[in-house]
């Protein structure tokens, strides 16, 4: 949301004069993903993909953070996890007369995961973080009943916020994440992937981050551009 606002911000008001929302207004509404992978390049970086796009800026719902030789996918849609989680989902969906509000025929959950959680199959090698969001859901006067049951209360971190558990997916297992602070999954996932080059001489962007103060691994003509005092007139 923030990055919509900022790309708006900084086209002049491109998308809209007057933005019907603010970031406070849209935190924890829908279902997230945070996927995490590595790759082979030994460049050092900091990028943002796919939030200036036609499609990003109607609908918020996903782009890239790429960190060095890492990935950040992140995923945000309404109810893009509830059937596949076993949760109550919708069977359609039909916009309202008031802006950005979209209604809903909800049905029970299967009360069942299936696998894989998010389809397309995201690629294996990484590590997906997944939480549905169900406040909408338990809000509607229809759709209560469906979600008022043990299978969905065993799953929600707080039921009456409709919030539900995270959980995890590694080299295909999916799990629930513990509710207790850890760094399990951190440590043996940036120790297994730590040192992968372009080169295969096991270079490490976790035992080196990338810090833009540094120009040590720069070209000699960027080095010096960026050392380079700079000129009054």
């Amino acid at each position: 949301m923030g990055l919509w606002l900022a790309y708006n911000y900084l086209n002049k008001n491109c998308v809209l004069n007057q933005p019907p929302y603010h970031i406070e207004t849209r935190v924890r509404k829908v279902d997230r993903v945070l996927a995490i992978y590595s790759s082979e390049t030994s460049a050092a970086r900091l990028n943002l993909c796919g939030f200036n796009t036609p499609a990003f800026l109607t609908d918020q719902s996903c782009f890239l953070l790429a960190v060095n030789n890492y990935y950040f996918l992140n995923i945000a849609a309404n109810y893009l996890l509830a059937r596949r989680l076993g949760f109550p989902f919708p069977t359609k969906a039909f916009y309202t007369a008031q802006p950005d509000q979209i209604r809903y025929t909800m049905v029970p959950g299967l009360e069942r995961t299936l696998s894989p959680v998010l389809r397309p199959v995201l690629p294996p090698s990484g590590v997906a973080f997944f939480q549905l969001i169900f406040g909408e859901g338990i809000r509607d006067e229809q759709a209560q009943a469906y979600y008022d049951n043990q299978y969905v209360r065993e799953r929600s971190l707080e039921y009456e916020m409709g919030v539900g558990k995270i959980c995890m997916s590694r080299n295909g297992a999916f799990s629930e994440y513990s509710e207790e602070r850890t760094d399990t999954w951190c440590r043996r996932f940036f120790m297994a992937t730590s040192f992968l080059g372009s080169s295969g001489h096991g270079h490490s962007s976790v035992s080196e981050p990338f810090d833009s103060r540094r120009t040590s691994n720069r070209s000699p003509e960027l080095r010096q551009k960026t050392t380079a005092q700079p000129t009054v007139p």
